[in-house]
């Protein structure tokens, strides 16, 4: 349930609010510190009494009105406005941002209600099994959720769905039957509204989908406005034959929305300009069919279309005006394009970048890391490696002259291809053009001109580009560092996550000694409390790390994620199964593993082009990715297993899981190459502390043993 409700949380809260998307870890920092406390609050004891039993009236009472409130806030942003609500300065003012920041609490406070109720009952459970056992118990569970997720994904179910799912979770773990009654009455109601506030709107595995029909009479009928988290994405436009498409050109608008198709068509249009062959054509980030059906009309012969999202593929055979998709030409790859460029045998004429855009995000959160391995100088050096010999690589983007974006992309293709793109940019409607490849030339002036009005070489004489590149190590494209930004960030963290961290390990409570009732009260080892911490973070860093890595070597999809995060679940609970069977493994021995496959992690490079088959290189990959983690996991279970504390010590392994997240962000700094050794730093601090508390122990069993004896 909990799981579940967390990846549910960060998908449709993602999807219904900016401000949340500009936090991409904060949702589950702020599940993992609120799940901390609810076992913190559920461990507490009265000096010398029996356990205090906590108000579960109360705290089901106010997650049940928390969830109704955050129900509510996801049902009906768009009506209240407050989807666009943003925190970036140079995209708002200051209002709108003291909104958004009043909203971000709000969910914030929902959040942790919800989750340290969780906590609690989970807490409960754990103290009716052996420590070891309950954690199996717990990570099968884990790995139901991550099913369910990942299942209603794969068949795109609809909002209606995934409130039913969690209703049913919820079901199955409460007791008192007033609890049971309201949560079917909100779990309905919720299902239910959503029905009619989602009617028009499609759920893909990775955003919210809404299409609106556009009449449009020099088109036909049949073009339509595409949106994706309540943000325009794409327009739908019927691709004319040629006599009637120069018609179309010269027709003089009459009004804002004809000149905005024009444009749209000449820009879709114009790649096919710049390429002298267009017999076999591939465009990465496909989305409906426009540029498929523009490049059957130039005459193609074979067209390769990917698009990563499963459901925006499919309109290209349903609602496209064209149906390019049913054209025997044109063959729709559901894929991520890094991953097809990796893997492709076939030599292509043209090779397109369409607009490739990871979310309306980098409009308004550009100092966040948001990782993007198409744009890298590692993928610019595949698309030339998939060109014939006169082939031509065109890279389309929407940002204009002064955008740091456009600097950085133009930079990484000279890092790529030796020498400079031809480069256009149109300032009216802020966009660029990247033309390179062996077959590139430099197109006549009137060809410029036809393919799109505006259109004028890029950068202007004497100007000098600084941007860094993106690389595959650090492939930050998007990451800019706003100072303003930053501050206004870690902020939000600090307040969300950092203090009620703070509060969490102040709160930790002291754990009375079973040898006797009378004896004295023993607070909890800091050397114990900072192993489980320290080991949680590592092992969120490794998680994120190998997500990041297998998505860069598989694609970067929803189905890699899902898998990724159910192989690491099952490492964890194969290797608990492994240390309830064997009791005695020694700790330095793991501690080794650990270095081992850190250091191999550190220094092994996913192939760019290899005469090993997919599956081998994948094989490997995966197996010095998550290498760490099964070492991780069973250093953790060792300690875990003995433990007279194991609310405590789990409350402070979640609390590390939560950091883990934010760690990860060091990459900005040293490149995702430094992570491996960032987490075998935090392992080492984890056996650091593990080492200082067994001496203390057996510092304090001496000096017993000293005061016992006559």
């Amino acid at each position: 349930m909990l799981l579940f409700a967390e990846i549910l949380c960060i998908r449709w809260l993602s999807c219904e609010l900016i401000v949340v998307r500009i936090f991409p870890n904060l949702v589950v920092m702020v599940a993992l510190v609120s799940t901390s406390t609810g076992l913190i609050a559920q461990s507490i004891k009265k000096d010398g009494a029996e356990k205090k039993a906590p108000s579960f009236l109360d705290s089901t009472a106010l997650s049940m009105i928390a969830a109704a409130l955050l129900t509510a806030g996801c049902l009906f942003a768009v009506p209240l406005n407050l989807s666009a609500l943003t925190i970036k300065i140079e995209a708002a003012n200051t209002l709108n941002v003291i909104l958004a920041l009043v909203i971000l609490f709000s969910l914030i406070g929902c959040l942790f209600t919800i989750f340290r109720r969780i906590g609690i009952s989970l807490g409960a459970e754990f103290e009716k099994h052996e420590p070891l056992v309950a954690y199996s118990i717990n990570l099968l569970g884990s790995i139901a959720g991550t099913a369910a997720i990942a299942l209603v994904s794969w068949f795109s179910f609809d909002c209606y769905v995934w409130l039913l799912v969690l209703t049913a979770s919820i079901l199955l773990v409460v007791d008192k039957k007033a609890t049971k009654g309201g949560v079917i009455a909100l779990g309905l109601a919720a299902a239910a509204t959503s029905v009619f506030v989602y009617s028009d709107s499609c759920w893909s595995p990775y955003s919210k989908l809404t299409v609106v029909p556009v009449a449009e009479e020099a088109l036909g009928a049949g073009s339509y406005v595409l949106n994706s988290n309540n943000e325009y994405f794409h327009t739908g436009l019927k691709i004319l034959p040629k006599e009637e498409e120069a018609e179309f050109l010269k027709k003089k608008p009459n009004n804002v929305h004809t000149e905005t198709v024009q444009y749209y068509y000449r820009r879709t249009r114009t790649p096919f300009l710049f390429a002298p062959q267009h017999d076999d054509v591939l465009i990465l980030g496909a989305g409906s069919g426009n540029d498929a059906a523009c490049a059957l009309s130039y005459g193609a012969k074979s067209v390769d279309a990917v698009e990563i999202d499963p459901v925006i593929a499919t309109y290209g055979k349903t609602i496209h005006p064209n149906k390019p998709w049913l054209d025997p030409r044109v063959k729709a790859h559901a894929e991520d394009a890094r991953s097809f460029l990796r893997y492709t045998k076939k030599k292509f004429d043209l090779i397109l970048f369409a607009d490739l855009d990871p979310g309306a995000t980098i409009k308004r959160s550009s100092f966040l890391r948001i990782d993007n391995f198409v744009y890298t100088e590692e993928s610019m050096k595949a698309a030339l490696n998939a060109l014939k010999p006169d082939g031509v690589v065109v890279l389309s983007y929407a940002t204009g002259p002064d955008n740091f974006i456009t600097e950085r992309i133009y930079n990484t293709i000279i890092k790529a291809w030796g020498q400079k793109p031809f480069a256009y940019v149109d300032r009216n409607w802020d966009s660029v053009i990247f033309v390179f490849g062996p077959g590139a030339k430099e197109p006549p002036e009137e060809v410029v001109a036809h393919a799109s009005r505006g259109l004028e070489k890029w950068p202007e004489a004497g100007k000098e580009i600084k941007t860094s590149p993106a690389t595959d190590d650090w492939p930050f494209l998007f990451t800019e560092f706003n100072v303003n930004g930053m501050i206004l960030y870690f902020s939000v963290l600090l307040v969300a996550v950092v203090i009620p961290t703070i509060l969490a390990i102040t709160k930790t409570p002291s754990a009375k000694s079973k040898e006797s009732e009378t004896a004295q009260i023993e607070t909890i080892s800091p050397g114990e409390w900072g192993n489980m911490f320290f080991l949680g973070q590592a092992f969120m860093l490794v998680e994120t790390k190998s997500i990041t890595q297998l998505s860069l070597l598989f694609g970067a999809t929803w189905l890699v994620s899902s898998i990724v995060i159910m192989t690491i679940l099952l490492l964890a609970w194969t290797a608990n199964l492994f240390v309830l069977k064997y009791k005695k493994i020694p700790l330095p021995f793991l501690y080794l593993g650990l270095l081992i496959f850190c250091s191999i992690d550190y220094l092994w490079r996913v192939p760019e082009h290899t005469t090993m088959s997919p599956v081998m290189v994948g094989v490997i990959a995966s197996l010095i990715a998550c290498g760490p983690i099964l070492f991780g996991s069973m250093t953790f279970s060792r300690c875990f297993r003995d433990t007279k504390m194991p609310l405590q010590l789990l409350s402070a392994n979640l609390l590390g899981v939560a950091f883990g997240g934010l760690t990860e962000n060091l990459s900005l700094w040293f490149g995702l190459k430094g992570l491996p050794i960032i987490a075998f730093a935090l392992y080492a601090l984890s056996g650091i502390c593990l080492y200082i508390h067994h001496r203390r122990s057996q510092s304090a069993e001496k000096d017993s043993e000293s005061l016992s004896t006559p």
